[in-house]
């Protein structure tokens, strides 16, 4: 239950802030409904052409939003390793806090598509539990 709180008390309040400083800067994306596809940038380009380039050309103005996104998707990851690697009950979280948690992964897609594929290094890959606890709980 701790990681449920740990959700609902810090990870949402900072993906909600991150969306407000995201639409200060007009970079408003809430009118796309993603496909979950493979997590990566390329998957985003086949769904959005202009997305990525307008995130990539908005950003680098705002450096403090790139590294509050970092860290937002950072949190998700320690707290779905929790999950993933049997540290917190996978049904007690699907129960409590799985829709949530989908929902948010489905909403911040794109960010964690970029950075996994920006970061790409052959196997290796930023945010597998994240996207390993999504599609466990998205099967329930």
């Amino acid at each position: 239950m701790e990681e449920c709180k740990f959700f609902y008390n810090d990870i949402q309040p900072k993906i909600k802030e991150l969306y407000q400083e995201l639409n200060k800067i007009g970079l408003v994306f809430s009118h796309i409904k993603w496909e979950i596809g493979d997590f990566t940038e390329e998957n985003l380009f086949e769904q959005d052409k202009n997305w990525y380039k307008t995130f990539d050309s908005l950003l680098p103005a705002h450096e403090d939003i790139y590294s509050d996104i970092i860290l937002t998707i950072n949190k998700i990851e320690a707290f779905a390793i929790s999950f993933t690697d049997g540290i917190a009950d996978k049904e007690v979280g699907m129960i409590s806090i799985g829709n949530a948690y989908r929902k948010q992964i489905e909403n911040i897609y794109p960010f964690i598509a970029i950075w996994r594929s920006r970061e790409r290094k052959d196997e290796d890959n930023f945010y597998n539990k994240t996207i390993e606890l999504y599609r466990i709980w998205k099967k329930n």
